[in-house]
Formats: structure tokens, C-alpha cells, sequence
């Protein structure tokens, strides 16, 4: 017997002590469309859901971009192939272009030709 006011739902679990499927025969339905939100289709970037009003063109987007860089690193390395690139883990900044894989360690690579780095020589470094 419950209590007078008690405001508890009733269970939504099945037999064996799980919780049914929302929309199952027996469930409580949803103050919200269970079937809207639930088991929506596409997702919230959707493109094709934005009026074409609404979608502005990007300032810092280049379509032409990549074919910028690739001519710029065809030129940076003159007509070598690298097995890597190598880059800064703090900030992302581009180390190396020019990569070469160990012979005997297939993990570990050495930078040919380095960029963006400068040695301070100033610091004596200790073992």
C-alpha cells in the first residue's frame, strides 16, 4: 500500500528486472515524442536542415588550400618523399617535413631537415 501523496511512476521494468524499451507496450509515454528524439534520424550538422540563408561563407575557409600546401611542400623538399611529419605535441607546430623511418625501430623516425625550431645554446643541459 502507498503512502497518501506518494508520487512514485510505475515501473518500466520487464520480467527479468530491466528497464523496457521506451514506446514498449506497458511503458509511460513521454511528455516529449519518444519517437522524435529517441531514434532521430541525421544528425544536429545536417547541412541540408539549415536554410541556405543561414549558411554564410566561411572567412577562413580556402578551397584551393590544399593544393596550396602540397605545392608548397613539393617545393619545401624538392622532389624527396617522406615517411613522416613531424610536429610539436604541446602546440602542433611543424617540425619536419622530411621524415626518414628507422631501419631496425619501425616506431621511431629521425627529422632530415628541421623548421620552426631554435637551439638555445645558452643552457648547458646535464645528464
Amino acid at each position: 500500500m502507498e503512502p497518501a501523496g506518494s508520487t512514485e511512476t510505475p515501473s518500466t521494468a520487464g520480467p527479468s528486472g530491466e528497464a523496457a524499451a521506451p514506446g514498449a507496450p506497458g511503458t509511460p509515454k513521454n511528455t516529449i515524442d519518444d519517437e522524435h528524439w529517441w531514434h532521430s534520424e541525421g544528425s544536429a550538422t545536417d547541412d541540408d536542415d539549415i536554410p541556405a540563408a543561414n549558411q554564410e561563407e566561411d572567412p577562413y575557409y580556402d578551397p584551393e588550400l590544399d593544393d596550396k600546401d602540397a605545392a608548397w611542400l613539393d617545393k619545401l623538399r624538392k622532389g624527396r618523399v617522406s615517411d613522416a611529419m613531424l610536429s610539436c605535441p604541446g602546440c602542433f607546430t611543424t617540425l619536419c617535413v622530411d621524415c626518414q623511418r628507422h631501419a631496425l625501430y619501425p616506431t621511431q623516425y629521425r627529422a632530415m631537415f628541421v623548421l620552426n625550431c631554435e637551439v638555445d645554446r645558452s643552457q648547458l643541459l646535464s645528464t
